[in-house]
């Protein structure tokens, strides 16, 4: 019916109106088909209406099978090709012209040879559904249960909206009274609203661009400071201070560098510098094979608590933090710094707004790659933390304690909780900060202390044995102060160890106020 109208509606209308002129703005469906061979140069093109009537005549064709105003040249009006003969495409208006055309090819027009070929376009989404007003696929294939209103995006019939100003008869459409809000972007506007349908449109045919990958570390040049150093770190003997105890052949020369100046100045050891001779770095003597379990003091304002993480990234399992950093980190958030490789754990979960932890475990993802945690709510405080680990076919628990110095006597205290809790026998470890002092783990303190009396006490009640070294202390003092052991790290008989292993056991780092 419709191949009827477009060929010959414009003369019946004509015929039943006297002569009248009428025109098909309307076109409808049509076959797109291009033309290889028309005879014409493309910086000298002939009319579209002729080539039409040519293409028609040399073909046998009914004029009105081709819609002269959908036919155009296809040529680069920027950089035309003189020496190249230009495509040409034409509109068909039946299927079976269209097939009719591709299955006789060539065609001869005049000795000269033509061609035709189906014309494909790109696909695009301006499809609108009419159920659920997204754009991108007809109403046909929406696989939404419910329907939406493009006016109040509610989930009702469109046709059936009502307006809730009493004496309102609109139904079905947008009136004055009531706000619009477009089920699409929220906008007082329904969803057939024209901009924001090209909006849309655009956002499906250009979605945004992912983030681009970090760069890649770059490899040293063979003359350069760097790659003298790398080579270097590579032949340092087994046994030497500087000796890498995991495997570091993946490491390109300006990482290794970088990691290896990290590990020096977190270990307080001359660092090689750009214009040094790494041939004469001479680090100290090691300590003895009986050290703390405890890393050094750092402070916040030092900003060194990210440094410290990324120096223990290929030796430490599981970091307890006392005295965790809590800052804001925008809109309205507050957190701690986030290291890539470590998982945070926190005490409470979720945090209350109003409530800074004290305490933190971060888990080294490279070393435990499979690890599983649980955080357990058995102190609801956020000075403990405790927290069972899973990896290789064990489990372990651990404690995390941050004590103020200045903590009151009370149930809910710090010390009450740890105090009045029964160990579990399973393998514990506790470790924290708990500013408190007793000859048991600071052999220089001779003087009685009330919170130091309580730890001892219910270490020995539970069992407990003491992992760091009560001559090395965990607090270096200010002024005229003497340094002092205030941090702690005691587990059960089944874990305990005589030389704590850095490498395995959880470490303590502390970082006060």
């Amino acid at each position: 019916m419709w191949d009827i109208l477009a060929k010959q509606g414009t003369t019946a209308l004509s015929h039943l109106h006297n002569g009248r002129t009428f025109y098909c703005l309307t076109h409808g469906p049509t076959r797109d088909l291009v033309v290889h061979g028309i005879p014409a140069k493309s910086t000298d093109l002939p009319k579209v209406n002729n080539v039409c009537l040519s293409l028609a005549a040399g073909l046998s064709l009914d004029p009105h099978d081709i819609v002269q105003a959908k036919s155009r040249w296809m040529v680069s009006s920027r950089s035309p090709n003189p020496n190249k003969r230009p495509l040409f495409l034409v509109s068909l208006t039946t299927d079976e012209v269209a097939e009719r055309l591709l299955h006789r090819n060539p065609h001869w027009i005049e000795g000269d040879r033509i061609t035709f070929k189906e014309f494909a376009t790109a696909p695009t989404v301006p499809n609108q559904c009419r159920r659920c007003w997204k754009v991108g696929h007809p109403t046909w294939r929406c696989g939404v249960t419910n329907p939406v209103c493009a006016i109040c995006a509610e989930f009702h019939e469109t046709l059936s909206h009502n307006c809730s100003f009493q004496g309102c008869v609109e139904r079905g459409k947008a009136c004055e009274h009531a706000t619009k809000t477009c089920p699409n972007c929220g906008g007082n506007h329904p969803a057939w609203d024209k901009a924001c349908i090209e909006r849309l449109i655009q956002k499906a045919a250009q979605p945004p661009k992912k983030k681009g990958s970090p760069p890649q570390p770059k490899k040293a040049a063979p003359d350069s400071p760097a790659k003298a150093t790398a080579d270097f770190i590579r032949s340092i003997p087994q046994g030497a201070p500087g000796h890498a105890q995991r495997v570091i052949t993946h490491y390109k020369d300006i990482e290794l560098v970088k990691k290896f100046r990290a590990w020096c100045l977190y270990n307080k050891l001359p660092v090689i510098g750009p214009n040094d001779d790494p041939t004469t770095w001479a680090p100290p003597a090691p300590l003895p094979a009986s050290c703390t379990a405890f890393l050094p003091t750092v402070l916040p304002k030092d900003g060194r608590l990210q440094l410290v993480l990324d120096s223990a990234l290929d030796t430490h399992h599981i970091m307890v933090v006392s005295e965790l950093p809590w800052h804001n980190i925008g809109g309205n958030k507050k957190g701690t710094v986030k290291v890539r490789g470590w998982d945070l754990a926190l005490p409470l979960n979720p945090l209350p707004a109003d409530t800074s932890p004290r305490v933190a475990i971060f888990v080294n993802k490279s070393l435990l790659p499979d690890h599983g945690i649980t955080i357990h709510p058995t102190f609801n405080s956020p000075g403990i933390i405790h927290a069972h680990f899973s990896a290789h076919g064990r489990r372990l628990a651990v404690v995390g304690v941050y004590r103020p110095p200045s903590e009151p006597t009370s149930p809910d205290s710090v010390l009450s909780k740890l105090t009045n809790w029964d160990v579990p026998i399973s393998d514990t470890v506790i470790t924290g900060d708990m500013n408190a002092r007793h000859s048991s783990w600071d052999i220089n303190y001779t003087k009685s202390h009330v919170p130091g009396n309580r730890i001892s006490d219910w270490a020995d009640d539970e069992g407990l044995h003491l992992l760091n070294d009560p001559s090395i202390p965990t607090h270096i003092a200010q002024a005229r102060q003497k340094d002092s052991v205030l941090d702690l790290s005691v587990t059960t008989l089944t874990c305990c160890v005589p030389t704590p292993d850095l490498r395995s056991a959880p470490t303590q780092l502390r970082t006060p106020d």
